[in-house]
């Protein structure tokens, strides 16, 4: 059983039915960081309130619609999921892979995440990730791709 990182596209996938992770969940340790909670939380209060991020800020209390979504959503982070932190060593990773692969911040704390915690590999959907195909030793795949 390796340990892997789902990157916030596969949640919300998982989420939308369009792909499942449950093989994933069964043969690996898989986990998430801090990014990757505040972005599937964003999406998922974008999706059910329909408002704008400027919009969703001016909202006095959720929805009942929202809060079952949320929810859900915490569950998956709080029984399926192993968190891991992000900390000065993973910051300062990130920062060379936004200056050698030009990277996204986000994208880049995600691989840093992963190679600092010697994961097996990063699981996701994103191109500009997915052309690295392997950084020290992390794999880097679609979930379809990964579970092969």
């Amino acid at each position: 059983m390796g340990t892997v990182i789902l990157d916030s596209n596969v949640i919300i996938k998982h989420l939308q039915g369009t792909t499942n992770i449950g093989t994933l969940l069964s043969e690996h340790n898989c986990t998430y960081n801090d990014i990757i909670a505040s972005e599937v939380t964003y999406v998922i209060m974008r999706a059910t309130t329909g408002k704008s991020p400027f919009e969703i800020k001016r909202i006095k209390k959720l929805s009942e619609k929202t809060m079952t979504a949320l929810q859900v959503i915490y569950d998956i982070f709080d029984y399926a999921l192993e968190y891991v932190p992000i900390g000065t060593e993973v910051l300062r990773q990130a920062r060379k892979y936004i200056e050698k692969y030009a990277l996204l911040p986000n994208d880049a704390i995600v691989l840093a995440t992963a190679t600092y915690y010697g994961m097996d590999a990063v699981v996701t959907y994103d191109s500009d990730l997915l052309t690295l195909k392997k950084v020290q030793g992390v794999q880097i795949a679609t979930p379809e791709d990964f579970s092969e």
